[in-house]
This record gives C-alpha cells, sequence and structure tokens, in this order.
C-alpha cells in the first residue's frame, strides 16, 4: 500500500513510475524488432544536445526525474525542462516513447 501511494504522490509530482520489469520488456522488444521499417520511422535524434542525450539516456534507463537530477548534478526543474524540450524537438509526447528512442539510438 505505501509503494501504491508513493507511486500516486510521484506522479502527482510529474515524475514516472516506470518499473523495472516495463523498460526490460521495452528492451526485449526493441532487440526483437532491430532495424525494421518500424524503427527506420523513429524520429532522429540529431537535434538533441549532449545534455538532452543524457536525459534521455537516462529516461531509457527507467530513472525518475529526481533520480535524473541526482545522476546529472542538476535540478529536477532543469530536468523537467530538457524533458519538455526533448519531446518537443522528437515530436512525441510520452515516457514510453522516449524509452524507445532511447534503446534504438543506443542511448541505454
Amino acid at each position: 500500500e505505501s509503494s501504491f501511494a508513493q507511486h500516486l504522490l510521484q506522479i502527482a509530482q510529474g515524475e514516472s513510475v516506470l518499473s523495472p520489469l516495463f523498460t526490460k520488456k521495452i528492451m526485449q522488444y526493441m532487440r526483437q524488432i532491430g532495424k525494421t521499417s518500424a524503427a527506420k520511422s523513429l524520429p532522429i535524434i540529431l537535434p538533441l544536445t549532449r545534455r538532452e542525450k543524457e536525459v534521455l539516456a537516462c529516461i531509457g534507463r527507467g530513472l525518475s526525474v529526481s533520480d535524473t537530477a541526482l545522476q546529472l548534478a542538476i535540478s529536477v526543474h532543469t530536468v523537467s525542462s530538457y524533458i519538455k524540450e526533448i519531446y518537443r524537438k522528437l515530436n512525441i509526447s510520452s515516457r514510453a516513447e522516449a524509452v524507445i528512442i532511447a534503446l534504438q539510438y543506443g542511448l541505454v
């Protein structure tokens, strides 16, 4: 029950609650599809800055916003700003899409 409450609090704070199992399943799926036509239609990450790619890699590893901030020694607000910019540049709207892109481009 406390885990559920903790997840609700994280969601309310705008963080992700991707489980390691979910991340593992996405990784398995991406390994299976390899370089198919679906993979070729993924957005190109070239317009991302070095720091945005680092944030995307953290998302790909399933880190929360606060864990990403700790990992990169930046504020939670800065991480959130990077995530919004990544979503805008890659024309995506979810962490799941970000995880898939991070896996596809070898950032994880």
